[in-house]
């Protein structure tokens, strides 16, 4: 399948679970859409960032390939626990949930579910873990899922003749 195809699909479909996830968390969680930013839908934002985490997983580490829907989450799981455990100037945690915010409102739902938490303790390990290992979790769901769709979707377009949107690679 050409990669431009391949970008556009896993864009449409992280936007829409970007949407599902905001459509939940406003008909179902209370209060969700008070918070902050948190419940706010900045759908031109969100547009972009979304554009730009597909085109990385498209382009520079193509999802065909074996094992390369691994290579995102675990950068982005370093780059996060980095980014938060050696934070000086107190600006890294804005810039991590600034950019899981925009592209995952499930995981606004799990960080608003925070609040229900009555264990000191564990809402701080729970919070750790919303931000520097969710965050991955959440895109290797996303993309092993799109991957396997992917495969599904070339078998039906070989099937039924639409090669125009198919390349053997």
């Amino acid at each position: 399948m050409k990669k431009s195809a391949q970008f556009v699909l896993l864009w449409f479909y992280m936007m829409l679970f970007y949407i599902i996830g905001h459509i939940i968390g406003v008909l179902f969680i209370e209060g969700y859409s008070t918070r902050n930013y948190w419940g706010h839908l900045y759908f031109f934002d969100a547009v972009i960032m979304i554009g730009i985490m597909s085109s990385i997983q498209i382009f520079i580490f193509p999802i065909t390939k074996r094992f390369r829907e691994f290579i995102i989450p675990i950068l982005v799981s370093i780059i996060n626990i980095f980014i938060l455990s050696d934070d000086p100037d107190g600006y890294g945690f804005e810039f991590v949930s600034g950019g899981i915010f925009l592209t995952s409102k499930f995981l606004v739902i799990l960080e608003h579910l925070k609040r229900y938490i009555t264990n000191d303790s564990f809402m701080a390990i729970y919070g750790m873990f919303i931000y520097r290992i969710g965050y991955s979790v959440y895109l290797l769901i996303i993309f092993y899922t799109f991957k396997y769709l992917l495969a599904k979707f070339t078998k039906f377009c070989e099937k039924k003749g639409y090669n125009s949107l198919l390349k053997k690679v």
